[in-house]
């Protein structure tokens, strides 16, 4: 979720701003799914490893 604020209530975004938020929405969501499929997966699996040597 992306939150904005402005100076005074009832801004009405401009396609610029659209385009702008969806780029950044996108790439919030492509670095979310890189970030599940290695950083959380590396961990998981060492916690695995480890937790077998015990």
């Amino acid at each position: 979720m992306f939150s904005t604020h402005h100076d005074r209530p009832g801004h009405a975004y401009t396609e610029a701003e659209f385009g702008a938020l969806d780029t950044a929405a996108r790439e919030a969501g492509a670095w979310l799914d890189w970030y599940r499929a290695t950083t959380v997966t590396d961990a998981l699996e060492d916690l695995h490893r480890t937790a077998q040597l015990r």
